[in-house]
């Protein structure tokens, strides 16, 4: 994440829950009022195994899992907009 933009994404409700201090580059971010939501800069996939799984994807199967069709996310829906994928530039 570029810092330069920090304070207006977390103006926006973008949570900075990891930074790595000795560079003071963003590492984690989360967003507010999200059942769940996390960006990571970090590659949890190379710590997770199938009968282990990393505590992220843990987490992200179990909060699925509690919020599956019907639950927070089905009621979040209408809040969330979905941004319309950036049309590709034609060819000439």
């Amino acid at each position: 994440m570029n810092n330069a933009y920090v304070d207006q994404l977390q103006r926006g409700g973008l949570i900075v829950s990891g930074i790595y201090r000795r560079l003071n580059l963003v590492e984690i971010v989360e967003l507010k009022g999200h059942p769940w939501f996390l960006g990571t800069q970090a590659h949890p996939e190379f710590q997770s195994k199938p009968n282990k799984a990393h505590p992220l994807f843990a987490a992200f199967v179990a909060a699925a899992m509690k919020n599956k069709k019907g639950g927070a996310l089905a009621k979040l829906g209408p809040k969330l907009k979905s941004q319309p994928m950036p049309k590709r530039a034609q060819k000439k």
